[in-house]
């Protein structure tokens, strides 16, 4: 049951994340389905390396998204909606936003540390904002 409540908070904000890009045309349809299948996927593999069990029960949505949590999922989210532009740019040669690949994704194990990392990689430079 922890898991699937997870999995499916996970896709929720993720879905909403990408919307963002598909409203703005960045992306199409099916590469919105990509992006929020694959984002959630390596969210959740992430955090189930953190805690196996998944969401507790006592644990709120709000006590799970925290700002920190939300940065990173979005940044997941960025790069997957980068690796959709550059597959379709490459076939049709068109320009991208940012060239990234899978192994640019944050480690999702450490999801709630390196605070200064994130919001370097997300164009912050101070996490004590």
């Amino acid at each position: 049951a922890g898991v699937q409540r997870l999995r499916r908070l996970i896709l929720l904000f993720v879905k909403d994340s990408a919307m963002a890009f598909f409203r703005d045309k960045a992306i199409d349809k099916d590469q919105f389905k990509d992006v929020a299948k694959k984002a959630s996927q390596k969210i959740l593999e992430g955090q189930l390396k953190v805690d196996p069990k998944g969401l507790h029960v006592g644990v709120s949505r709000e006590k799970f998204l925290t700002d920190e949590r939300k940065k990173k999922m979005e940044l997941v989210v960025v790069k997957y909606v980068n690796l959709e532009q550059q597959r379709r740019t490459s076939s049709d040669g068109g320009g991208v936003l940012r060239k990234s690949s899978e192994a640019d994704l944050p480690d999702m194990l450490t999801i709630d540390d390196h605070e200064d990392d994130v919001a370097s990689s997300v164009g912050g430079g101070d996490s004590s904002e």
